[in-house]
């Protein structure tokens, strides 16, 4: 029973010991590798699966642009097939189901 305990005891105290050992060499690392500090801006693009920091504060000009003429582009584009099917309904040699169809895709544009 004595033996039992001290081999337990042993073993516990050395893996005490390697954890201390770990923790200093991991401490003594980070401390003589320092990374550069980078400035965000710097950075090109980042890798996927790679963490950034972004400032909601300052919103970009150009994403903002982008984004404006993307609503630009898809109201002009949604405002020609409009026009269309406004012709298309109105027009006298259609059939009475696709100038209803017309009418139909017309109200569903509006939503």
């Amino acid at each position: 029973m004595f033996m039992v305990f001290k081999k337990k005891q042993m073993i516990l105290t050395a893996l005490v010991v390697m954890l201390g050992v770990a923790g200093y060499l991991n401490y003594r690392y980070d401390k003589d590798n320092k990374a550069p500090s980078v400035k965000i801006s710097e950075v090109a693009e980042p890798e996927v699966g790679e963490t950034v920091m972004v400032n909601s504060a300052k919103v970009d000009t150009e994403e903002e642009d982008f984004f404006s003429l993307q609503r630009i582009e898809r109201n002009a584009a949604r405002q020609k097939v409009k026009a269309e099917l406004e012709s298309v309904a109105q027009s006298q040699g259609v059939s009475q189901e696709t100038a209803e169809e017309a009418r139909r895709k017309i109200s569903e544009l509006a939503l």
